[in-house]
């Protein structure tokens, strides 16, 4: 079980629009309490963007990031948040085998996309995935849609 990050720092959250494929997915941004900075995009888990990714771009906020949290399952339900046991991991499982992982990996570069085009955004971008969200990392570095990437 994961334990949530105690962000002591005040940042500003909230969903935005992402533009791809003649549509539009979600994503949790968050800002840092100066309100500007280098970008870093946090892929989830098969989890979705919980309660536990979302701290995790508040943390990164509070480190002075532009942090952006996108939906990568978004084509298959929407804004899931999922726990990590039982019925929720089964879901997420199922969820993981239903995702395109090329459409996924273009979702990171719109996302990518959409954060260069913010005036928040000083600096480059970087994206930071967990399991699955490293696999995404990983593969949006090499396709150049981000300037540089970590995998856990």
């Amino acid at each position: 079980m994961y334990k949530e990050f105690d962000v002591t720092v005040s940042v500003t959250s909230r969903w935005i629009d992402i533009p791809a494929d003649g549509d539009s997915f979600q994503g949790y941004l968050a800002l840092p309490k100066t309100g500007a900075g280098p970008a870093v995009i946090i892929l989830q888990e098969i989890f979705g963007v919980n309660g536990h990714i979302r701290s995790v771009a508040d943390q990164y906020a509070a480190d002075g990031y532009v942090a952006l949290a996108p939906d990568v399952f978004w084509r298959t339900q929407p804004r899931v948040e999922l726990g990590y046991e039982g019925a929720d991991r089964q879901k997420a499982m199922e969820l993981l085998q239903k995702t395109d992982a090329n459409a996924a990996v273009a979702d990171v570069g719109a996302a990518a996309k959409a954060l260069r085009a913010l005036p928040e955004v000083t600096g480059k971008v970087a994206a930071i995935g967990y399991c699955f969200g490293g696999r995404l990392a990983y593969l949006a570095a090499a396709q150049g849609s981000v300037d540089l990437a970590v995998a856990y």
